[in-house]
């Protein structure tokens, strides 16, 4: 498993008081589709460990009115043709980049076992959710294969964070995406299965349902979401 290390049991030793510890709390989560989930935050900006970060660009991410440029594009190159959309998600984005080499040995964490008492020691292995620099080391991953997804399977393929999406010719679209599972595959890194369904006419993306029939592309905000948003917001 990527993300931790063996975890063992806590050496007396190394409990000196020249550590310095980061706080990690989770934080629950509920999805558009009602689904609540447990996320771990590591709190880098209480200790300032994100100060010591330095962004020196700029993250940039494609949205639904990319895409409905490509449709156009592509309509305007094949006319007659029909299109299909297709979208996935690269499972366990941040967990899917490991740590440097030489910083593991800052990212060593506590656990206590709930039941015993028994507090251990085990090393995080990849990037972990709370840094900026977990951030900026997924973008430049995940755009680095956004660009080799493009230049070898020949898609215009956009991305929003680990979201991925594109349009392509209906009757290249079973294939183009059969070739992008098996490609991401070969690069070591995994698209979610319930997360890329078969092309479709209508797909939702990025919470938009986005409908390319035959007519001008269809825009709308499906209403189980749009209560969703407007509960979120109202929390605030």
């Amino acid at each position: 498993d990527i993300r931790l290390g063996r975890m063992t049991p806590l050496v007396p030793a190394a409990t000196g008081s020249n550590l310095l510890g980061t706080r990690r709390f989770s934080v629950s989560q509920v999805s558009a589709k009602g689904v609540q989930k447990l996320r771990c935050i590591d709190d880098f900006a209480e200790p300032l460990v994100n100060e010591t970060t330095v962004v020196t660009r700029k993250i940039r991410m494609a949205s639904v009115r990319d895409l409905l440029g490509s449709v156009a594009e592509l309509r305007r190159l094949h006319p007659g043709e029909q299109l299909r959309l297709l979208k996935s998600d690269f499972r366990s984005a941040y967990r899917s980049v490991p740590i440097l080499g030489d910083h593991l040995r800052f990212s060593d964490i506590l656990v206590c076992d709930p039941d015993s008492g028994q507090v251990l020691a085990t090393t995080q292995l990849a990037m972990p959710f709370g840094a900026v620099g977990a951030v900026y080391s997924w973008d430049r991953v995940a755009e680095a294969l956004t660009i080799i997804i493009r230049s070898f399977l020949l898609i215009p393929a956009h991305r929003y964070v680990d979201d991925l999406f594109f349009a392509e010719l209906a009757r290249l679209s079973s294939e183009a995406r059969a070739s992008l599972v098996e490609l991401v595959s070969l690069l070591g890194f995994v698209l979610a299965e319930d997360k890329t369904p078969p092309p479709a006419v209508s797909q939702v993306i990025l919470g938009i349902t986005v409908d390319i029939g035959p007519e001008a592309p269809l825009v709308s905000v499906e209403p189980s979401k749009l209560e969703f948003w407007i509960r979120e917001l109202a929390s605030y």
